[in-house]
């Protein structure tokens, strides 16, 4: 038995083997060897998921070895990719033949078989998630065989958001757009004005997202504009240099820095709640003015923010998908249990909720953004602050989100078990009947629920936290300048 972590350290299973495939005759064999021997295969990419989608005792199948680049058509804006790329490279590729993603999330680390499996989106209500992107793929089914399909048929809907319940993705098709530059401003407002206002403003603009920092009463809305600048401003070229020449020592330094303001927080609230959310905000603050290739502003913290975690800087993401015309209430609703949790010293030990929008679509069955313009609201934790406390208060937000008809994100943690989002997907059913056609002996459905027994994640080991400050570095190159 081989024992497998996912990035986040919050998922850690003994399975059979891990197998890592280098082509698309390789998947085919491994699958055939599979079925003969009643094994069953789950596939993993960057390993990015914070939940147990990838969770299996069989075969767990690393795609990291198909990271190739098959062809990119630069007249027609279409770029064919090996299912276990990151996005990382794919954004280089496509940079140097003029192409750039229409929309991008916060990592870049993250495969595009992941990326499109879990839904994974940006922050605009113009354009749809990664999955919606998809023109078509090639997969190897349980019976071995290879399938390619394209369009907007019924196989295509699933394919496009998977959950790895299907099949082994082993290339896919997507749609790009001419490489852009982009001028980021970000303002604070008051929290009411945030709550009021963002929707109207991400339908105004084409790129928008807003932070919320609760403690403070206040919202960072932040709107990206295409500028007819050709190279990136004195700002963006600063800040790049400055991460290049970041050391190891620096960052353990700013872990150790964060993980205190954290525990002080926590410990004194009264005192440091106000002192610790203006760090967040100073961080968000950072990009305003700055101007830049389009992949580099989509993705914030982009020079901070780390690849996977160690012990010491565990960060928890639940995030919920809701209709947009729900979203003001399901602030104010979030809003009134801070409030009445803060009244008895529960507080989030991470002061930031993080608002992006989405543009509904018909293109996947279970997509986050399926059949509704759909706001993500995101949560943060650092759970390596030991405060148990704060727990309950990040359920009952959470169960806000449920009552507003949230959709938990397929590659984020989740602490309210609750069926009850499954009512929100028109083509669940769908979904489920192609799974019994596709994959009639459940070879790729082995696995525990999605988002059960999450909680080891709330109880990192003393000794681990502190003995990981001099483990190997574990941020992502900075290579995207």
């Amino acid at each position: 038995m081989i024992e497998y972590v996912n990035k986040w350290k919050n998922v850690r299973f003994r399975c059979a083997g891990i197998a890592q495939p280098g082509s698309r005759d390789e998947v085919v064999s491994l699958v055939n060897e599979a079925r003969k021997a009643g094994r069953r295969l789950k596939a993993v990419g960057g390993g990015h998921s914070f939940n147990n989608n990838v969770k299996t005792e069989d075969i767990l199948v690393d795609l990291s070895r198909l990271n190739r680049v098959v062809a990119i058509d630069a007249g027609r804006g279409t770029a064919t990719l090996e299912a276990g790329i990151t996005l990382s490279d794919a954004i280089v590729a496509l940079d140097a033949a003029g192409l750039h993603f229409p929309s991008l999330g916060s990592w870049s680390a993250q495969s595009i078989a992941g990326a499109i499996a879990t839904s994974t989106h940006g922050s605009t209500l113009h354009h749809g998630t990664l999955s919606d992107i998809v023109l078509g793929v090639e997969a190897v089914l349980s019976d071995g065989s290879v399938i390619e399909t394209a369009g907007d048929d019924v196989r295509m809907k699933a394919l496009r958001t998977s959950l790895g319940q299907l099949a082994l993705l082993t290339r896919v098709e997507i749609a790009c757009t001419p490489a852009f530059m982009l001028a980021c401003a970000i303002r604070v407002v008051p929290e009411e004005e945030g709550f009021a206002t963002i929707g109207a403003i991400a339908h105004a603009e084409e790129y928008a997202s807003m932070l919320w920092l609760p403690y403070v009463e206040q919202a960072c809305i932040r709107v990206l504009r295409r500028t007819d600048a050709r190279t990136r401003d004195q700002t963006a070229i600063d800040r790049a240099e400055a991460a290049v020449h970041r050391t190891r020592l620096d960052k353990t330094f700013e872990d150790l820095k964060d993980y205190v303001a954290g525990q002080a927080f926590l410990r004194l609230p009264r005192l440091f709640a106000r002192s610790y959310s203006g760090l967040v905000r100073a961080a968000f603050l950072e990009d305003d003015g700055v101007v830049d290739k389009s992949y580099n502003i989509f993705r914030y913290d982009k020079y901070r923010e780390p690849n996977s975690n160690h012990y010491l800087r565990l960060i928890l993401n639940t995030e919920h998908a809701i209709n947009v015309t729900q979203l003001d209430g399901a602030l104010r609703g979030i809003k009134r249990v801070i409030t009445d949790y803060q009244a008895s010293r529960r507080l989030i030990n991470y002061p930031r909720i993080h608002i992006r929008l989405t543009q509904g679509s018909d293109k996947t069955l279970l997509g986050l953004n399926a059949g509704r313009d759909t706001a993500h609201v995101g949560i943060y934790i650092v759970a390596s602050i030991r405060h148990k406390p704060q727990i309950e208060l990040a359920r009952a937000i959470e169960q806000v989100l449920i009552e507003h008809g949230g959709r938990p994100h397929w590659g984020k943690f989740r602490y309210v078990r609750s069926d009850l989002y499954k009512q929100t997907y028109a083509g669940l059913s769908q979904f489920q009947s192609l799974r019994a056609e596709l994959d009639p002996i459940g070879m790729f459905s082995d696995g525990a629920a999605m988002f059960d027994d999450l909680n080891n994640f709330e109880s990192p080991p003393l000794g681990r936290m502190f003995t990981s400050l001099f483990a190997r570095d574990t941020y992502f190159p900075v290579r995207i300048l």
